[in-house]
């Protein structure tokens, strides 16, 4: 997860509640009128961000984007192993023995080392 700094959206709803509160209130008829609010809005917009100013926003990270080998059997076996490990992690949650958790942990590390990877045959389409 990351976080990431974002305007608030305060001045734009306090602008927005400005004109709303001044069509309830006073008669927009002319174009005197429409340029007094929208003068006023303007400085809520600006005093509002300036008590606000940024907000900070957890997001989650994007999803990983899977790399195709060029050979749709092995992209298939590789798919099918990942999917496999997230399994073994979902399921070592509820085993309750720390030998064979750890076990699991272990299998899952070393699925998961690079060094591994190297070992498959290099592959040209």
């Amino acid at each position: 997860m990351a976080t990431v700094k974002r305007r608030s959206t305060v001045p734009y709803y306090a602008a927005a509640g400005t004109w709303v509160i001044y069509a309830l209130l006073f008669p927009l008829y002319r174009v005197p009128h429409f340029l007094f609010v929208a003068v006023v809005s303007g400085v809520v917009f600006f005093i509002m961000n300036a008590v606000c100013g940024t907000v900070e926003v957890t997001v989650p990270d994007p999803p990983k984007k899977e790399e195709s080998t060029g050979n749709p059997e092995l992209d298939k076996m590789i798919k099918d192993g990942n999917l496999a490990i997230s399994e073994m992690k979902r399921l070592n949650t509820s085993i309750k023995d720390e030998k064979i958790s750890a076990d699991i942990d272990r299998l899952v590390e070393a699925a998961a080392d690079p060094q591994v990877h190297g070992l498959l045959p290099a592959h040209d389409p």
